[in-house]
């Protein structure tokens, strides 16, 4: 499952645990697709580069490079497309 609208609005820390919430458009995907989200919203932020969120989950997980490409393409296009 995939949230399709992981940023950091979404996330609460509570007690030690970190909870993601607002899912109305919840679906079934790639995890990279949520990843790229991320990774694109902490950098808006002024957080860390994408490369360095990436970095951070393939320390737990191992992103699908292709799967990834796809969704920061799929991205790309959709802010082009609104803006």
């Amino acid at each position: 499952m995939v949230h399709l609208d992981a940023r950091s609005d979404n996330l609460r820390l509570v007690n030690g645990r970190l909870y993601l919430f607002d899912l109305p458009n919840v679906a079934v995907g790639p995890p990279e697709h949520d990843l790229a989200e991320f990774a694109q919203s902490i950098t808006v932020e002024c957080g860390p580069s994408p490369e360095q969120v990436v970095a951070w989950y393939a320390e737990h997980l191992s992103p699908r490079d292709r799967a990834l490409e796809a969704a920061v393409a799929s991205l790309a296009g959709f802010f082009a497309h609104r803006f």
